[in-house]
């Protein structure tokens, strides 16, 4: 676990509903996510990109370390300080080793 002075923010994970669309395909539904708080997590800045193909666009990238017990999956989004981001990649568990386990996450979200 790691240390409530580096842990300290509140995160919410939504969780789509998956569900089948007109072509037989599954896809998952953002409508009405569930909504779960997980605290004890630290949300940190990581390295980002500007793309200019065909269009303008800003990805903001973030790295979300959260408790080991966090039900975090690669399909979830995560909402920080008011915005939704895309989990990017796998949720990687750390083991706890010297009592800093936890769960680690990309999170990603694309404007323009």
């Amino acid at each position: 676990m790691l240390p409530a002075e580096i842990a300290s923010e509140t995160v919410v994970r939504l969780r789509g509903v998956l569900t089948t669309n007109g072509y037989d395909d599954q896809v998952i539904d953002w409508t009405n996510p569930a909504a779960a708080s997980i605290s004890g997590c630290s949300v940190q800045p990581a390295a980002g990109q500007e793309i200019q193909l065909d269009r303008d666009a800003i990805v903001s990238r973030w790295t979300l370390f959260a408790p080991l017990t966090a039900d975090i999956q690669s399909t979830d989004r995560i909402r920080h300080n008011g915005q939704d981001y895309e989990i990017d990649g796998s949720v990687q568990d750390w083991p706890d080793i010297f009592g800093l386990g936890h769960r680690q996450c990309f999170l990603r979200k694309a404007t323009g």
